[in-house]
């Protein structure tokens, strides 16, 4: 009876706090009433926190999981979605990341990773990615972070899979051969993080960086492979600080059938399409590229140049990369002019092997622009298949002068093919020489030199082990500060 009569008083007492009838049968009511309230309550105070995280159950049908998604990734008040584990993975149609800041985290379950895949439908026409600029997640607004490590946090739980279906979109399936159906694209947009993940066989590009209404600034991508493209792993317009590391560009192939161009087929393209289209400074670190169509690694800068020179400064790096592999030039350089802009494109610590062309090939580079550097490379077994060619190979037939590349311990590993040389300088039919070519390389190359200079013209050039195809020396256009220092290495 004591403790009926204390539990009894602790109920009124605690209506009486809350302002309830004293009425016992009322007051155990009202209390019930109060207590759910406070467990609402609660509940929406939680997912209201900051930030709000919302975590999505999978549905295998795609429309719906697009829909959802898509719900969610035009939230203001959703900072991060996370797609959580299922075993068939997510088909979706195309994602549009708009609100600043925020994450999509595509979740593994601590055994396997996540997986995004491409919705289709059996008619073309009805086909999510019917129109030719359909994009499987674009990022329309700045600072957002595309998450595929399994944990959130790195690699050791394995890293997502976004994938499409290759060689899908075309005329005899329906569709219109386009260029612009990447998983990955953001134009514009600056301080985006995307990380983690397996871009599998892209209809285009798996990452796309596209100039906007402002310069693409702070784009981070890391530990990420692009797997099968149909037209580049990544390409890049325009762009200042964009930082990519431990990343792999592989096996990159397609025809005019699927893309509606004939290339370039590469595992990047850097490659402004304008004069306005600036690249002021883009670095890869520990990256690779490997069997890859065309170039492994392509570089043009032929859009950039005006009536007056470009006083912006480019800078292009590479540290500790590896190019193995490929059809085409493992590196192509090209298009600089002599309005186009200063700065350097810098290489150190790269190994490039096992490629039937040219390790590195250099296709018109004007002197006095943006120079050319390479230090502490290695090259082995490459240009197989062009006994009269070069693993390097500098082409320069233009009316001004090219140049201003410097090669600091480059060594040439050629002693399994029988080249001329291992480096080739020629400035073609046009005869007009070259302007400061400097620095120190070795070679193994029989039988005959470690490096070549094919050109008229003589001037100032003091060399060692380079040996002239017609070395008549020139008053018009003599060479200006040739100074290679060039050793054979007897093997």
């Amino acid at each position: 009876m004591k403790n009926k009569l204390l539990n009894l008083n602790r109920i009124i007492a605690a209506c009486a706090l809350l302002g309830l009838s004293l009425s016992i049968t009322q007051c155990k009511k009202d209390l019930e009433k109060s207590n759910l309230k406070a467990e609402r309550l609660s509940k929406v105070m939680s997912i209201n926190a900051v930030p709000k995280s919302i975590n999505v159950d999978p549905n295998n049908y795609y429309k719906k999981n697009t829909d959802t998604i898509n719900k969610y990734l035009n939230d203001t008040n959703v900072s991060k979605l996370t797609l959580n584990y299922t075993s068939t993975g997510w088909k979706v149609g195309k994602l549009i990341m708009n609100v600043e800041g925020q994450e999509l985290h595509i979740a593994g379950n601590g055994l396997s990773p996540g997986k995004l895949i491409a919705g289709e439908e059996t008619t073309a026409i009805n086909d999510p990615f019917y129109a030719i600029n359909s994009i499987m997640i674009k990022i329309e607004a700045d600072g957002c972070i595309i998450n595929g490590y399994s944990n959130g946090s790195d690699t050791t739980a394995g890293i997502a899979t976004i994938q499409m279906t290759k060689y899908r979109y075309d005329s005899i399936g329906g569709f219109t051969a386009s260029e612009g159906r990447h998983i990955i694209s953001t134009s514009g947009k600056s301080n985006i993080t995307i990380k983690g993940l397996l871009l599998k066989n892209p209809a285009s590009d798996g990452i796309y960086l596209g100039s906007g209404a402002g310069t693409p600034t702070n784009i981070d991508v890391t530990d990420v492979t692009v797997d099968g493209a149909t037209r580049n792993g990544l390409t890049i317009i325009e762009g200042d600080q964009i930082d990519i590391l431990r990343s792999e560009f592989i096996n990159t192939a397609g025809s005019y059938q699927y893309i509606k161009a004939d290339g370039p087929f590469s595992g990047v393209d850097i490659e402004p399409n304008s004069v306005s289209d600036m690249i002021k400074l883009v670095t890869f670190r520990k990256c690779l590229w490997s069997g890859n169509q065309s170039h492994q690694l392509q570089i043009g800068l032929g859009k950039l140049y005006g009536a007056t020179p470009i006083t912006d400064s480019l800078k292009i790096r590479f540290y500790g990369c590896t190019v193995v592999g490929g059809s085409a030039a493992g590196i192509k350089i090209s298009g600089l002019k002599p309005t186009g802009p200063v700065g350097s494109l810098y290489f150190q610590d790269l190994v490039v092997k096992n490629i039937p062309s040219n390790a590195i090939y250099i296709n018109t580079w004007a002197a006095d622009r943006a120079r050319l550097l390479f230090n502490d490379v290695e090259i082995r077994n490459t240009a197989t298949l062009l006994t009269s060619s070069a693993p390097i190979k500098f082409d320069h037939n233009q009316s001004y002068k090219g140049g201003d590349l410097n090669f600091q311990k480059v060594y040439v590993d050629d002693s399994m093919n029988s080249h001329h040389q291992a480096i080739l300088l020629g400035d073609g039919s046009s005869q007009v020489g070259f302007k400061d070519i400097t620095g120190t390389a070795s070679a193994t190359t029989p039988p005959a030199f470690a490096i070549k200079l094919n050109s008229t013209q003589n001037g100032n050039a003091a060399y060692t082990g380079i040996i002239f195809k017609n070395p008549t020396p020139s008053t018009s256009n003599p060479n200006d500060n040739v100074t290679i220092t060039a050793t054979k290495v007897t093997y």
